[in-house]
């Protein structure tokens, strides 16, 4: 792991508690996961601190100190940790989905 010059105390202080929640498996459920082969990135727009795999799967601690996974809509962007948003199983958020199925989401909740 490479330590890119932006990352500041706040930003090692949360890598830190990133690899302390993996290395317990501290998962916020059965459905958030990551490889063994991540690595920690940083957003220097958002100022986010992350865990990413190969796959591209996101992990980030909520506010209960859990790791889940963050999760991000291919056709309208929309983003948020797992239990934030609502997504079906092909990926595309509630909304997205509902559209392609041809349904009005409104109608589906």
């Amino acid at each position: 792991m490479s330590l890119r010059p932006a990352f500041g105390a706040r930003e090692r202080c949360l890598a830190g508690e990133l690899f302390i929640a993996w290395a317990a498996n501290v998962w916020a459920s059965g459905d958030d996961h990551l490889e063994d082969d991540a690595t920690v990135e940083l957003n220097p727009t958002s100022g986010f601190v992350y865990l990413v795999d190969r796959d591209y799967n996101v992990a980030m601690l909520n506010g209960a100190g859990k790791l889940e996974n963050w999760l991000s809509c291919g056709n309208c962007g929309e983003e948020g940790l797992r239990n934030e948003v609502s997504f079906a199983d092909d990926g595309l958020c509630a909304a997205c989905a509902a559209k392609e199925r041809g349904g009005d989401w409104a109608e589906s909740e």
